[in-house]
């Protein structure tokens, strides 16, 4: 935890300890667990309150330095809040560049399959706190490459004599820089965070460890946008068939065949595309249940603070309206065989199957569908499932689309998590500092 503290990645904290990245991963989700936090930042704040870290790199920890490194790392967690993928990398780029004495912030990475000079990719740079562009560029003989071969680039002052190359630092007039390396999985540099100031700076050190326990984060967004790069490639080929039907072309060269369920699977991402969060959470289920003419769909997370294996409703929607959480066991339901085979289906009968499951009778639902949910991390989140009061004829084809749309509300999920575990540490902070002003004594002593 100390070593989390104080910025180190996965791979370098299995180094000096001496043991592989996985291990050192499943300690830090079972810290997590332990802690009820969802992220490294929290698990720092934690081991900053308990002192399992000095915060000034040069003597004892004083208040002041931990009180501005805290109020740094809260400012750029609120500015990210429950944001995904380049969402995720913008909010993190405008609040990064709002940290005192930086101007501008960017994330980059190797450009995908880029001809030319141009083999880096800044998906958002920002300057002070602006909106974020994407450019390319050359990263040869910058701090960029630097950051990324070595790990780190710390420049308080002087930055443009140290890389006389650099045209762009030259334009903007640039003193000082900060960049970061962030890894991948197993690893492998995935680019890195950089930090430019137009003044030299004092504070570089406590500035690198701020920015370096949102690295994690950063590697999780690049995923995130991968998997939602991959899923717009799937959809405008879809929209490509779809258009196809329409001019009579033959889309597939292989087959020459449009598959029903790829058309459906183009309008629902079409319709739940520009949302996310809680959101994108009610308009997935809206969109499924309108599409196939089911009564009810919802959204459930485990619940561990229950000892029987319970599921609580983070989303319900019936008859096309929403309505309050409902938590049940899933003992004697069909909710348990999806959630230990992560499929199953029954077309109809469904009450007569499960006489002990109270939500289906209450309900008079007649059949299910139910697909698993998972984490990023691969834990098991829940359940995504569909129902209706009559029988449902096309059960493997809701399934498949279910499936297809799973991992991105696991994502969602694990975001709106970390959204609702911030709002309670800063809740608990609250009470706790009103606790110390009341408890505090009207006088110093002498």
């Amino acid at each position: 935890m100390t070593l989390i503290a104080q910025g180190h990645s996965i791979q370098e904290i299995a180094q000096k300890l001496h043991r592989s990245g996985k291990t050192i991963e499943s300690h830090r989700l079972a810290l997590g667990r332990k802690l009820k936090v969802s992220n490294r930042v929290e698990l720092a704040k934690i081991a900053i309150a308990n002192n399992l870290i000095q915060l000034s790199p040069t003597g004892p920890q004083t208040s002041n330095v931990t009180d501005h490194e805290v109020q740094w790392l809260d400012a750029i967690n609120e500015s990210i809040g429950n944001a995904v993928g380049g969402a995720l990398i913008e909010r993190f780029s405008r609040a990064a560049s709002r940290l005192p004495g930086i101007r501008y912030a960017g994330v980059c990475t190797p450009a995908p399959e880029q001809e030319g000079e141009y083999n880096r990719l800044t998906i958002s740079l920002t300057e002070s706190g602006g909106s974020g562009i994407s450019v390319r560029y050359n990263a040869v003989g910058t701090p960029c490459e630097q950051a990324i071969n070595q790990g780190q680039c710390i420049i308080p002052e002087g930055i443009q004599e140290r890389f006389p190359g650099d045209v762009w630092l030259k334009q903007i007039d640039a003193q000082s820089y900060i960049g970061i390396q962030f890894n991948g999985v197993n690893g492998q540099p995935l680019g890195c965070v950089g930090l430019v100031g137009c003044e030299p700076l004092t504070d570089t050190a406590s500035l690198q460890r701020v920015i370096s326990f949102f690295a994690p984060h950063i590697s999780g967004a690049l995923d995130v946008l991968k998997q939602i790069d991959a899923m717009q490639a799937q959809c405008d080929l879809l929209e490509r068939q779809i258009e196809g039907i329409k001019t009579s072309a033959v889309p597939d060269e292989k087959s020459g065949k449009i598959s029903p369920l790829s058309i459906t699977l183009a309008q629902i991402a079409s319709e739940v595309q520009p949302y996310a969060g809680p959101m994108f959470l009610r308009k997935i289920l809206e969109s499924i249940s309108k599409t196939y003419s089911l009564t009810h769909a919802g959204i459930c997370v485990l619940d561990p603070s229950k000892a029987k294996p319970t599921l609580r409703l983070v989303v319900f929607v019936v008859d096309g309206q929403v309505v309050d959480d409902i938590a049940y066991t899933t003992m004697n339901t069909p909710c348990e065989i999806a959630l230990d085979k992560g499929y199953y289906s029954i077309p109809n009968a469904a009450g007569t199957a499960f006489p002990e499951d109270e939500l289906l009778l209450k309900n008079q639902i007649d059949s299910y569908v139910g697909v698993r949910l998972t984490l990023p991390s691969g834990e098991v989140a829940g359940l995504l499932w569909m129902g209706n009061r009559g029988p449902i004829e096309e059960t493997d084809a809701i399934g498949q689309i279910s499936a297809y749309f799973a991992h991105r509300i696991g994502s969602e999920l694990e975001q709106i998590q970390r959204f609702d575990a911030l709002i309670e540490e800063r809740e608990r902070l609250e009470e706790q500092l009103q606790s110390s002003h009341q408890s505090a004594p009207n006088e110093l002593p002498a």
